[in-house]
């Protein structure tokens, strides 16, 4: 999730060229952009192919581990979780509590 008063565009245009794919949710911030917004701009940056929505945040993160793990082992590729720093932190949480 990104916040609404930040350059949402500006953030996807600069990781285009390092991600196949990426997964748009949202965050529990009341300044948060709808995650369907974001991903409208973000399909416009990376094309349909390469861009899910997922609105519940542990959700995404599910979705974006079995998206990587399609790509070989976790060691090979990556989750790479940016936006806001309240969502960094919440799916960290998330992610230490998973193990």
């Amino acid at each position: 999730g990104v916040l609404s008063d930040k350059d949402a565009a500006g953030l996807l245009e600069a990781l285009e060229p390092v991600l196949s794919q990426v997964v748009i949710t949202a965050t529990t911030s009341p300044r948060a952009m709808d995650p369907d917004e974001l991903g409208a701009i973000a399909v416009s940056i990376f094309g349909a192919d390469r861009v899910v929505v997922v609105p519940s945040l542990a959700d995404a993160l599910a979705d974006a581990v079995a998206l990587a793990e399609e790509y070989g082992p976790l060691a090979q590729s990556g989750v790479l979780v940016t936006g806001s720093v309240v969502t960094a932190g919440q799916a960290r949480a998330m992610l230490v509590r998973r193990g």
